[in-house]
């Protein structure tokens, strides 16, 4: 396991809430961070937890899951670390999270939706998500003024569960356009 928190006071290499990384953009991927099989847990405080984007793709997943070892990034499921998680682009940044295959972006706790995508960038057609991958799983996530909520061009498979996308000021909540191959077969995603 994995951990990021703004407030952590510690060593900030990700290995504990205390040391935890203090921004998404810091996290290490691959052999000497998250890889296939991890969790990446982000606090949500007690109640909640603002990370303002500093760049595009805030949090790059930088390396990819397999079909049997998933990457898992989820809201903090203990008390103190539960509450809603919130990424703010500014109206300046896009692609807040931009996932690698096989990948399970997951914003529940105790059947409630805790991890919000904000204030994205509308003149940007990347969106608040940027999935551009084989069997993504994204769930229980919120996204709020953007452009486009999820572009998810290119890639296969996957599934999208319990959103709530809204305003929404450009063409699309969910963007699936060449997906799933050169040949569609559909019902895939």
């Amino acid at each position: 396991n994995w951990y990021v928190d703004n407030a952590a006071t510690g060593a900030n290499n990700g290995t504990s809430w205390q040391n935890a990384w203090r921004s998404p953009a810091n996290v290490v991927w691959g052999a000497s961070g998250v890889k296939a099989g991890d969790t990446l847990y982000i606090s949500g405080g007690s109640t909640s937890k603002t990370y303002l984007a500093d760049r595009n793709n805030f949090l790059n997943v930088g390396a990819s899951g397999t079909a049997h070892s998933r990457i898992t990034i989820r809201v903090g499921q203990e008390v103190g670390h539960n509450g809603q998680v919130i990424f703010d682009a500014g109206g300046v940044y896009s692609g807040l999270i931009r996932v690698a295959d096989y990948v399970t972006v997951d914003g529940e706790v105790n059947g409630q939706r805790r991890l919000k995508l904000y204030n994205i960038n509308l003149s940007d057609n990347y969106g608040a998500m940027d999935v551009p991958s084989v069997d993504p799983i994204i769930r229980y996530v919120e996204i709020e003024k953007t452009n486009i909520g999820i572009g998810a061009t290119h890639g296969s498979g996957g599934k999208f569960q319990y959103l709530y996308l809204h305003d929404i000021r450009g063409d699309a909540g969910i963007r699936l356009n060449a997906r799933n191959g050169i040949n569609p077969q559909y019902d895939q995603t």
